[in-house]
């Protein structure tokens, strides 16, 4: 049985509240915290900026969610990541370095709006377009191989955006969020027919005859 922890929601809870129970409630983890996925979908399509669709939300917080569930996977992403760097560059890997991995992954560094996980990066440095793309870039640069280390790590980040909108346009085919999105567009449709009076209808086709 999972281990219970409650946790705050940085939407509703007051105070010392933390009424997020990890063991048992629907919740996600976002940079400014945990919240229940409810709270989530209504902050993000009713006060957020920008706001998003109730479509784009379902996709979001399955990729939140995809997220969260890696970070137990991190220690092994992260010795991963750091053979997989280690072997393209041919070095050994600096303090520096995994100080810099550090800000990253959690997410202090200054120019992140969010941190980027271990497995994230393992995936993004597994792109052979990626890499093709930063060989290109240090080849007209004049940058050698073994200089590239820190060079290259700020462009992955620089790239985390686009890596995000990535994730999501594959998400959006994965079967559990295609269905939540029809059972969501089912719910809309189902709304509108309930709400559909013909009188009304009727009476608006009739003066707009008149008009004419």
């Amino acid at each position: 049985m999972e281990q219970e922890i409650k946790r705050k929601c940085f939407l509703c809870d007051k105070g010392k509240e933390k009424t997020i129970n990890t063991a048992t409630d629907d919740f996600i983890k976002t940079k400014r915290g945990y919240a229940h996925t409810d709270c989530y979908k209504i902050y993000m399509t009713t006060r957020a900026r920008p706001r998003l669709t109730q479509e784009e939300v379902i996709v979001e917080i399955a990729r939140l969610k995809n997220k969260y569930s890696d970070k137990v996977k991190e220690i092994e992403y992260k010795d991963k990541l750091c053979a997989l760097i280690k072997d393209y560059y041919e070095v050994n890997l600096p303090s520096y370095f995994f100080t810099r991995l550090v800000e990253i992954t959690n997410g202090t560094h200054k120019s992140l709006r969010e941190e980027i996980t271990y497995c994230e990066l393992y995936e993004m440095y597994s792109n052979e377009k990626m890499m093709r793309k930063l060989d290109k870039i240090a080849f007209n640069k004049g940058i050698q191989k073994d200089k590239r280390l820190m060079w290259d790590l700020a462009i992955m980040v620089g790239e985390y955006e686009n890596y995000k909108k990535a994730k999501l346009k594959q998400l959006t085919h994965r079967q559990d969020v295609q269905d939540s999105i029809n059972e969501l567009n089912k719910y809309k449709l189902n709304d509108v027919n309930n709400n559909f009076k013909p009188n009304e209808i009727e009476e608006e086709v009739d003066i707009n005859s008149l008009i004419l």
